[in-house]
């Protein structure tokens, strides 16, 4: 089974990401990044740039490379909304790795 996997620094993406590559069902997976604008992007770069050389190290026949996304989003924000609030996000990066 080959999978894409949604790798945005954060620990549930991390740890599903590490669960896809243990499997024994996967034979091939990659990872890919989403920027959308999100104000912590350096912070999560920085830890999606540590898992691509851990995974690249550690399942080098599995791990198949990693996509970085870019996608705008001009909307208009909500002054009562935190700052770091995106829009319908799950939704845009899921959209993203269909295409």
């Amino acid at each position: 089974m080959k999978v894409i996997c949604q790798l945005s620094g954060g620990l549930d993406s991390v740890l599903s990401t590490l669960l896809i590559a243990e499997s024994a069902d996967v034979t091939e997976f990659q990872t890919q990044f989403v920027n959308v604008g999100q104000g912590y992007l350096k912070r999560e770069a920085m830890a999606v740039d540590y898992m691509f050389q851990l995974l690249t190290e550690k399942y080098p026949d599995k791990y198949k490379g990693h996509n970085y996304g870019e996608v705008s989003l001009n909307c208009n924000k909500d002054p009562n909304l935190p700052s770091a609030y995106i829009p319908v996000r799950n939704l845009v990066i899921g959209a993203m790795s269909a295409n």
